[in-house]
């Protein structure tokens, strides 16, 4: 016979919340006496409650008449009676594909409120805070969160020089728990790349909470990127915490000019394709310079930097993002969970694949874009989004 937790729950709490003295008739819309037997030997069985064998020679299955809890049941019982914490438990459990022990159950209720999926980009958001206020207090024009050429920028610094002319430097911030590595400088030096050679940025600058590698410092040096510790940075404003908290302040009170004017922010594209140089043009060339043409603000997996689950800050972008756009080229297996997830999520998504791809069954009943050169590409995908829907 098959278990059922929602059943187990339902006999724990009918059982407490029977008077004392006398034996709880259990019975239960939907379930056979058969079901409730069974589901009650296991919890005898289990050591949640007291009760007696009632098996025969024509029980369906083993079968027991419940009494009242034991201790370990009544504190199963409270665990249980809370519907968040059964809800969680029961998320669990399916994510891992059903199976668990009884203990395990117990643990997984008894395991604290998880913390809302938002808290590490929280985080993240008030580092960039805590560095556009360095520099606003050092006398610089500040901007936090701003797109750049279709890419999202975390802090935009424009200073002027004692001869008089500007430098404009775009900033990322990496809140990282360790050095930054060699993927983080190998990731921004396109991007500062790109926007230097469009006379956007004179400067390209990483600020890092806990440092660099070796590897990352060597290899920043050959791409022209600077690289700032956090604690560095801070030093510059030593002795100066009246002008920072006015600088914070100034900060603070910049993006709520901007939220009060109603600015609205560009829709967002997520991109997903598999990590490989060969894509770098059609990243590039045939999708960022068609996103950017249309208003677009476009961020790819590979340019995600974390802490925590690669997964689940996947699955937040997807969450948050308008348009994903998705190249099946080369059967990726993790592009296809990501195209996955953004169709379960009902996400405008975009499908493209290389001409000569052979598309899963699954897909190939989907409008998808077949590119045979860049050229190809940018023409057919700027048709696709401009007739795709996103606020």
């Amino acid at each position: 016979m098959k278990l059922d937790l929602d059943l187990i729950r339902k006999i724990v709490l009918a059982v407490e919340d029977t008077d004392g003295g006398r034996a709880p008739t259990l019975s239960f819309e939907g379930f056979s006496p058969s079901q409730v037997g069974y589901h009650a030997h296991l919890l005898v069985d289990a050591g949640i409650a007291r009760g007696v064998d009632v098996t025969h020679l024509g029980s369906e299955a083993p079968a027991a008449l419940i009494t009242d809890l034991t201790w370990a049941g009544h504190g199963f019982a409270a665990l249980a009676r809370d519907d968040d914490r059964w809800r969680r438990a029961m998320r669990a459990i399916n994510s891992k594909g059903g199976g668990f022990t009884f203990e395990g159950l117990k643990q997984l209720l008894s395991a604290p409120e998880e913390q809302p999926a938002e808290s590490s980009s929280q985080r993240g958001f008030q580092f960039e805070r805590e560095v556009a206020a360095i520099y606003r207090a050092l006398g610089a024009r500040v901007e936090q969160d701003v797109v750049v050429a279709g890419n999202q920028v975390d802090v935009v610094v424009e200073e002027e020089t004692a001869s008089g002319s500007r430098i404009k430097t775009v900033i990322e911030c990496k809140n990282f728990s360790r050095p930054a590595g060699i993927e983080v400088v190998n990731q921004f030096a396109p991007l500062f790349g790109l926007f230097k050679g469009r006379g956007l940025a004179d400067k390209g600058t990483i600020v890092a909470s806990h440092g660099f590698t070796k590897q990352a410092r060597e290899a920043a040096k050959d791409m022209g990127v600077e690289l700032l510790e956090f604690a560095d940075l801070q030093h510059r404003v030593q002795g100066r915490a009246s002008e920072l908290k006015a600088a914070e302040e100034e900060v603070d009170q910049a993006r709520i000019t901007q939220a009060a004017t109603g600015k609205k922010e560009p829709p967002r594209i997520f991109v997903v394709m598999p990590f490989a140089d060969e894509f770098v043009d059609v990243y590039v060339l045939g999708i960022r310079d068609v996103a950017e043409k249309l208003g677009f603000a476009v961020q790819r997996a590979d340019d995600i930097e974390h802490n925590s689950n690669i997964l689940e800050v996947i699955q937040r972008q997807i969450r948050q993002c308008d348009v994903v756009i998705a190249d099946m080229t080369g059967r990726n297996a993790n592009v296809f969970y990501e195209i996955g997830y953004a169709l379960a999520l009902e996400r405008q998504t975009i499908l493209i694949c290389r001409k000569g791809e052979v598309i899963p069954f699954d897909l190939q009943a989907m409008n998808h874009i077949s590119y045979s050169n860049i050229v190809d590409l940018k023409e057919r995908l700027e048709r696709r989004l401009k007739a795709t829907p996103h606020k």
